[in-house]
């Protein structure tokens, strides 16, 4: 599965917003914000605010799609 479409992702204090972009995977994922927020470091994690607004992490592409 291929997920599109827009991502607020926030690194300490900085946000960007990942626009109009497709992730086949967690590592797709991974990658699109190591390159956005320019990171040293690849040792990232996941997560994502669900509708009851719980942050839910993102672990594995099942995550991701739920998370889309």
């Amino acid at each position: 599965n291929t997920m599109e479409g827009s991502i607020k992702a926030q690194v300490g204090d900085r946000i960007k917003r990942l626009v109009e972009k497709k992730y086949s995977s967690v590592d797709d994922l991974k990658s699109a914000i190591i390159d956005a927020f320019e990171l040293s470091n690849t040792n990232i994690t996941l997560s994502y605010s669900d509708t009851d607004d719980d942050i839910v992490p993102i672990e594995s592409d099942t995550d991701l799609v739920a998370a889309f």
